[in-house]
């Protein structure tokens, strides 16, 4: 398995870099040390970067193993969600 990023708090990082961003890999998933790997909350990171008005690309990442869940129904998945965030103004002004 790939080496993951682990950090205390990934929102609260991602906080303190979405000021200087100029690409966005949002990945599927978020791995806090000490804790347990969850889905990233979108909303909440298309918010911080519509907060710092953002203006480049979100790109969608995912690394997940094919187990339990096939990428190829997985991205779809994960593709409409942004969507429908980024339709309902999450990023967008």
């Amino acid at each position: 398995m790939a080496q993951r990023h682990r950090t205390e708090d990934p929102y609260a990082d991602m906080e303190k870099c979405a000021p200087w961003a100029i690409n966005m890999q949002l990945k599927v998933m978020v791995h806090p040390r000490g804790g347990d790997d969850e889905e990233t909350d979108f909303e909440r990171v298309l918010a911080m970067l519509r907060a710092v008005n953002y203006q480049g690309y979100v790109v969608l990442e995912y690394e997940e193993p094919v187990e339990p869940e096939d990428p190829y129904v997985a991205v779809p998945r994960y593709l409409e969600q942004l969507r429908r965030l980024l339709d309902n103004g999450v990023v967008a002004g």
